[in-house]
Protein backbone atom coordinates (compact mmCIF):
# COMPACT_ATOMS: atom_id res chain seq x y z
CA UNK A 1 0.00 0.00 0.00
CA UNK A 2 2.82 2.26 1.00
CA UNK A 3 4.19 1.97 -2.65
CA UNK A 4 0.81 2.99 -4.36
CA UNK A 5 0.24 5.41 -2.06
CA UNK A 6 3.03 7.12 -0.53
CA UNK A 7 1.74 9.80 1.04
CA UNK A 8 2.24 10.59 4.72
CA UNK A 9 -0.90 8.92 7.17
CA UNK A 10 -1.74 11.99 8.77
CA UNK A 11 -2.87 13.79 5.08
CA UNK A 12 -4.79 10.43 4.27
CA UNK A 13 -6.26 10.37 7.41
CA UNK A 14 -7.33 13.96 7.44
CA UNK A 15 -8.21 13.62 3.16
CA UNK A 16 -10.38 10.82 3.90
CA UNK A 17 -12.08 12.46 6.92
CA UNK A 18 -13.17 15.47 4.74
CA UNK A 19 -14.14 12.48 1.85
CA UNK A 20 -16.39 10.98 4.47
CA UNK A 21 -17.89 14.41 5.53
CA UNK A 22 -19.03 15.38 2.24
CA UNK A 23 -20.61 11.58 1.32
CA UNK A 24 -22.68 12.02 4.81
CA UNK A 25 -23.72 15.86 4.09
CA UNK A 26 -24.99 17.72 1.77
CA UNK A 27 -22.55 19.59 0.19
CA UNK A 28 -20.83 21.68 -2.72
CA UNK A 29 -18.65 20.13 -4.06
CA UNK A 30 -17.53 23.39 -5.72
CA UNK A 31 -17.05 25.46 -2.57
CA UNK A 32 -15.02 22.24 -1.16
CA UNK A 33 -12.35 22.36 -4.29
CA UNK A 34 -12.28 26.31 -3.44
CA UNK A 35 -12.10 26.30 0.04
CA UNK A 36 -9.36 23.29 0.28
CA UNK A 37 -7.09 25.41 -2.25
CA UNK A 38 -7.35 28.53 0.12
CA UNK A 39 -6.53 26.57 2.89
CA UNK A 40 -9.50 26.03 4.64
CA UNK A 41 -9.12 22.71 4.41
CA UNK A 42 -8.14 21.91 8.31
CA UNK A 43 -11.53 23.23 10.00
CA UNK A 44 -13.55 21.46 7.40
CA UNK A 45 -11.04 18.23 8.54
CA UNK A 46 -11.83 18.55 12.21
CA UNK A 47 -15.39 19.59 11.71
CA UNK A 48 -15.96 15.58 9.72
CA UNK A 49 -13.40 13.78 12.15
CA UNK A 50 -15.90 15.00 15.30
CA UNK A 51 -18.89 14.29 13.21
CA UNK A 52 -17.58 10.90 12.30
CA UNK A 53 -16.50 9.91 16.33
CA UNK A 54 -19.87 11.36 17.10
CA UNK A 55 -21.47 8.73 15.00
CA UNK A 56 -19.69 5.66 15.94
CA UNK A 57 -20.01 6.58 19.55
CA UNK A 58 -23.73 6.73 19.45
CA UNK A 59 -24.56 3.76 16.73
CA UNK A 60 -21.93 1.75 16.53
CA UNK A 61 -21.23 1.63 20.07
CA UNK A 62 -17.08 2.44 19.36
CA UNK A 63 -14.74 3.45 22.27
CA UNK A 64 -11.83 5.60 21.16
CA UNK A 65 -9.04 5.74 23.52
CA UNK A 66 -6.91 8.36 21.85
CA UNK A 67 -3.84 8.53 24.45
CA UNK A 68 -3.27 5.15 23.41
CA UNK A 69 -4.46 4.96 19.67
CA UNK A 70 -7.19 2.46 20.08
CA UNK A 71 -10.02 1.50 18.80
CA UNK A 72 -12.65 -0.68 21.04
CA UNK A 73 -16.16 -2.11 20.86
CA UNK A 74 -18.42 -2.92 23.37
CA UNK A 75 -20.32 -6.03 21.55
CA UNK A 76 -18.51 -7.59 18.76
CA UNK A 77 -20.84 -8.10 15.68
CA UNK A 78 -18.71 -10.65 13.41
CA UNK A 79 -18.40 -7.25 10.77
CA UNK A 80 -15.41 -6.63 8.85
CA UNK A 81 -14.20 -3.60 11.39
CA UNK A 82 -14.71 -5.69 14.48
CA UNK A 83 -12.42 -8.51 13.21
CA UNK A 84 -9.42 -5.48 12.33
CA UNK A 85 -9.89 -4.54 16.15
CA UNK A 86 -9.91 -8.21 17.81
CA UNK A 87 -7.87 -9.79 15.17
CA UNK A 88 -5.24 -7.46 14.01
CA UNK A 89 -2.52 -5.29 15.35
CA UNK A 90 -3.96 -2.39 13.88
CA UNK A 91 -4.11 0.75 15.59
CA UNK A 92 -6.83 3.35 15.87
CA UNK A 93 -5.34 5.41 13.02
CA UNK A 94 -4.94 2.42 10.78
CA UNK A 95 -7.87 0.84 11.09
CA UNK A 96 -9.66 4.13 10.69
CA UNK A 97 -7.80 5.18 7.47
CA UNK A 98 -8.84 1.44 6.30
CA UNK A 99 -12.84 1.71 6.88
CA UNK A 100 -13.00 5.20 5.20
CA UNK A 101 -11.12 4.14 2.20
CA UNK A 102 -13.46 1.01 1.58
CA UNK A 103 -16.51 3.57 2.48
CA UNK A 104 -15.09 5.99 -0.09
CA UNK A 105 -14.39 3.55 -2.68
CA UNK A 106 -17.34 1.75 -2.49
CA UNK A 107 -20.13 4.48 -2.54
CA UNK A 108 -18.49 7.60 -3.88
CA UNK A 109 -17.27 5.60 -7.02
CA UNK A 110 -20.68 3.91 -7.30
CA UNK A 111 -23.23 7.96 -6.85
CA UNK A 112 -21.31 9.98 -8.78
CA UNK A 113 -20.92 7.24 -11.74
CA UNK A 114 -24.74 6.81 -11.44
CA UNK A 115 -24.94 10.99 -11.29
CA UNK A 116 -23.61 11.46 -14.60
CA UNK A 117 -25.18 8.28 -16.17
CA UNK A 118 -28.52 11.02 -15.25
CA UNK A 119 -26.92 13.81 -16.97
CA UNK A 120 -26.39 12.35 -19.82
CA UNK A 121 -29.70 10.49 -20.38
CA UNK A 122 -31.07 14.32 -19.65
CA UNK A 123 -28.80 15.70 -22.20
CA UNK A 124 -29.02 12.81 -24.85
CA UNK A 125 -33.25 11.90 -25.07
CA UNK A 126 -32.50 9.82 -28.38
CA UNK A 127 -30.34 7.63 -25.96
CA UNK A 128 -32.92 7.57 -23.42
CA UNK A 129 -35.62 6.37 -26.13
CA UNK A 130 -33.13 3.61 -27.20
CA UNK A 131 -32.59 2.20 -23.97
CA UNK A 132 -36.45 2.03 -23.40
CA UNK A 133 -37.68 0.62 -26.11
CA UNK A 134 -34.25 -2.22 -25.90
CA UNK A 135 -35.80 -2.96 -22.18
CA UNK A 136 -39.47 -2.72 -22.99
CA UNK A 137 -38.35 -5.79 -26.02
CA UNK A 138 -36.81 -7.95 -23.21
CA UNK A 139 -38.22 -10.26 -20.86
CA UNK A 140 -37.59 -11.67 -17.73
CA UNK A 141 -35.16 -8.68 -16.73
CA UNK A 142 -33.36 -10.31 -14.26
CA UNK A 143 -32.09 -13.31 -16.18
CA UNK A 144 -31.82 -11.28 -19.96
CA UNK A 145 -30.76 -7.90 -19.38
CA UNK A 146 -27.87 -8.39 -20.42
CA UNK A 147 -28.93 -8.94 -23.96
CA UNK A 148 -29.52 -4.64 -23.61
CA UNK A 149 -26.79 -3.81 -25.52
CA UNK A 150 -27.52 -0.30 -26.01
CA UNK A 151 -27.59 0.06 -22.43
CA UNK A 152 -24.56 -1.80 -21.72
CA UNK A 153 -22.59 0.44 -24.36
CA UNK A 154 -24.36 3.08 -22.40
CA UNK A 155 -22.92 2.08 -19.32
CA UNK A 156 -19.51 1.87 -20.66
CA UNK A 157 -19.60 4.99 -21.62
CA UNK A 158 -20.61 6.73 -18.37
CA UNK A 159 -17.63 5.08 -16.92
CA UNK A 160 -15.68 6.57 -19.44
CA UNK A 161 -16.92 9.93 -19.40
CA UNK A 162 -17.32 10.56 -15.46
CA UNK A 163 -13.55 9.12 -14.50
CA UNK A 164 -14.59 8.63 -10.91
CA UNK A 165 -10.66 8.76 -10.37
CA UNK A 166 -9.68 11.47 -12.72
CA UNK A 167 -6.19 10.93 -12.09
CA UNK A 168 -5.91 7.61 -11.54
CA UNK A 169 -3.94 6.30 -8.08
CA UNK A 170 -0.31 7.82 -7.35
CA UNK A 171 2.73 6.23 -8.23
CA UNK A 172 6.40 6.40 -7.05
CA UNK A 173 8.79 5.89 -9.68
CA UNK A 174 11.57 3.35 -8.53
CA UNK A 175 13.93 5.05 -10.34
CA UNK A 176 15.11 7.52 -12.95
CA UNK A 177 13.27 6.82 -16.24
CA UNK A 178 12.90 9.23 -19.33
CA UNK A 179 9.10 8.90 -20.86
CA UNK A 180 8.73 10.94 -24.42
CA UNK A 181 11.45 13.46 -23.43
CA UNK A 182 10.38 14.32 -20.01
CA UNK A 183 12.87 12.77 -17.30
CA UNK A 184 11.21 11.21 -14.34
CA UNK A 185 13.84 11.13 -11.21
CA UNK A 186 13.66 8.22 -8.82
CA UNK A 187 11.33 8.98 -5.71
CA UNK A 188 8.78 11.27 -8.18
CA UNK A 189 4.83 10.67 -7.87
CA UNK A 190 3.47 10.00 -10.81
CA UNK A 191 -0.26 10.37 -11.59
CA UNK A 192 -1.94 9.49 -14.93
CA UNK A 193 -3.80 12.00 -16.44
CA UNK A 194 -7.46 9.25 -16.76
CA UNK A 195 -9.60 12.32 -17.88
CA UNK A 196 -7.36 12.95 -20.58
CA UNK A 197 -6.86 9.94 -21.59
CA UNK A 198 -10.33 8.62 -21.67
CA UNK A 199 -11.67 11.78 -23.75
CA UNK A 200 -9.27 12.23 -26.20
CA UNK A 201 -10.46 12.07 -29.84
CA UNK A 202 -9.10 9.12 -31.86
CA UNK A 203 -6.36 10.50 -33.93
CA UNK A 204 -6.32 14.09 -32.66
CA UNK A 205 -5.13 16.01 -29.58
CA UNK A 206 -8.54 17.85 -28.50
CA UNK A 207 -10.97 15.81 -26.09
CA UNK A 208 -13.97 15.00 -27.37
CA UNK A 209 -16.99 14.97 -24.66
CA UNK A 210 -19.67 13.11 -26.61
CA UNK A 211 -21.58 10.32 -25.72
CA UNK A 212 -20.37 7.29 -28.18
CA UNK A 213 -21.99 3.93 -27.69
CA UNK A 214 -20.78 2.87 -31.22
CA UNK A 215 -17.23 2.40 -29.52
CA UNK A 216 -19.19 -0.63 -27.95
CA UNK A 217 -21.49 -1.91 -30.22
Amino acid sequence: VNKLLPVPQAWFLSITRVLILAACVKFNVGSFIYSWFTNDHNGLEKTAGEVLIKFMKEYGEFEFDFAKNQLKRKVDNGSYIDFLINETDMNLDEIMSDIALAVIAGTNTTSKALEYAFVLLSQNVFIQEQIYNEIKEIDDHMNNITKASVLRAFIQEVLRLSVVSPLGMPHEATKNIEIDGYSIPKGAIIHNNMYYIHRKAQGQDKLDNSVHLEYWL
